[in-house]
């Protein structure tokens, strides 16, 4: 079983761009507006993450020496606003979304091979500086 770490950063006004066409998104459902699953399976998380930025690092846990790289991470809200925000991670595994507002958002990743990440993220300035947000990665059988 491998493991993500999320780590949050400190965002600086980085921005990763993505120019090749992107799937459909999902039309319906609780995961309307995000991109389609990439496998058949999906880990939710039951707490909620709450962090002062959405920016961090994406490390599979089992060996944090490798970054995530490629994978997407998609928010959507604050609330039941349907506005879908991204970012891909880098080749450091650095992923960035700016500019989110305060609020209660649905997150879900997606890396190919591997079993989605869902969950709730709270952003808030009162978040603690050094939150660690740790997500299950699994492959996809």
């Amino acid at each position: 079983m491998q493991k993500l770490m999320l780590i949050p950063l400190i965002c600086i006004g980085i921005a990763f761009a993505i120019t090749a066409q992107e799937p459909s998104r999902i039309s319906d459902g609780e995961f309307k507006g995000f991109l389609p699953f990439a496998g058949n399976m999906s880990i939710r998380y039951g707490k909620s993450f709450k962090v002062r930025e959405v920016c961090g690092l994406i490390l599979f846990a089992d060996d944090p020496n490798i970054p995530a790289v490629g994978l997407e991470f998609e928010i959507r809200g604050p609330g039941s606003e349907m506005t879908i925000r991204s970012s891909v991670t880098d080749q450091n595994g650095h992923f960035c979304i700016a500019g989110v507002p305060e609020g209660t958002y649905l997150f879900k990743t997606r890396l190919k091979d591997c079993k989605d990440n869902i969950g709730t993220i709270i952003k808030s300035h009162k978040a603690p500086h050094k939150n660690i947000v740790k997500l299950n990665q699994q492959n996809s059988d």
